[in-house]
């Protein structure tokens, strides 16, 4: 699990290194269980960031995937 902080620069600092990793290696009790390339991950997440730039800039805000239909309810908008 992956907990990053949203305070101060961490979690900036934090997509930094990621968008620069190649190899992201999981590991469990110790043992390495996984290796996976992480091609084109610098590109994904510009695009992310750039995103999420052009949607405080349009001042939407909150949960882009509540509708009216659903808006408050609670109910989950993929059922």
């Amino acid at each position: 699990m992956v907990d990053v902080p949203f305070e101060g620069d961490k979690a900036n600092k934090f997509i930094d290194e990621f968008m620069r990793m190649t190899v992201v290696n999981f590991t469990y009790q110790g043992d390495s269980i996984a290796r996976l390339k992480l091609t084109g991950t610098y590109v994904a997440m510009q695009e992310t960031m750039d995103c999420q730039i052009q949607m405080f800039d349009a001042g939407t805000g909150g949960d882009p995937f509540r509708n009216k239909r659903n808006s408050g309810s609670g109910a989950d908008p993929f059922q």
